[in-house]
């Protein structure tokens, strides 16, 4: 939670920065006015590159984070550290993207990864393991990419946002998916389940 809370705020700070370039160019070229060349701030774009550069870093660092929590203790009881060492690959591909291109399709891609690499495990434990309780991943993950398509259909103007940026749907999805996540870590048995697997 706390990553996705830096990616929301890094995010966040990128898109002010967007929205107030006049202002911000006005703020930065006081404060380069008043620095050694060598301390200079840059631009509000080199700013927002930074910014955005951050934003792709903590949302890939939590979309990993939410594959490992579920497959790295499950991959150990099953010997399948290789699925481990290809998402930790497939990490730092994205990382290695980020500091390419600040393209947002980088990050879809690698969100619809995780969350397709998560539903098809869980249906693995599902149906060859017994373990029904996760379903309930399943069903988050759906319901999260539902949110995702719900965002870009907001985002092609093909659907009306209610005057709320498409973002803002988004971000409000992810606080119900946290929230549904969390209880199913903590009081439901996603975790309690796991020793199981290794008998």
């Amino acid at each position: 939670m706390g990553l996705f809370c830096l990616a929301t705020f890094f995010g966040g700070m990128t898109h002010a920065v967007e929205a107030n370039v006049p202002l911000l160019k006005h703020f930065i070229d006081d404060i380069n006015s008043n620095l050694p060349s060598y301390l200079n701030l840059g631009s509000a774009r080199d700013l927002f590159i930074r910014l955005w550069f951050l934003t792709f870093i903590f949302i890939g660092a939590t979309e990993y984070y939410f594959m490992h929590i579920f497959l790295h203790p499950a991959a150990q009881a099953l010997n399948l550290g290789g699925m481990i060492r290809f998402i930790q690959g497939v990490f730092l591909v994205f990382c290695l993207s980020a500091i390419f291109t600040y393209d947002y399709a980088v990050v879809l891609i690698f969100h619809l990864f995780s969350h397709f690499v998560v539903i098809a495990f869980s249906l693995y434990l599902v149906f060859q393991r017994g373990l029904q309780i996760y379903l309930w991943l399943v069903g988050l993950c759906l319901f999260n990419l539902a949110a995702g398509g719900l965002w870009a259909l907001m985002g092609l103007h093909w659907i009306s946002s209610l005057g709320l940026h498409p973002n803002d749907w988004y971000h409000l999805s992810l606080m119900a998916f946290v929230l549904c996540l969390h209880a199913l870590l903590t009081r439901g048995r996603l975790v309690s389940r796991l020793p199981s697997l290794g008998g």
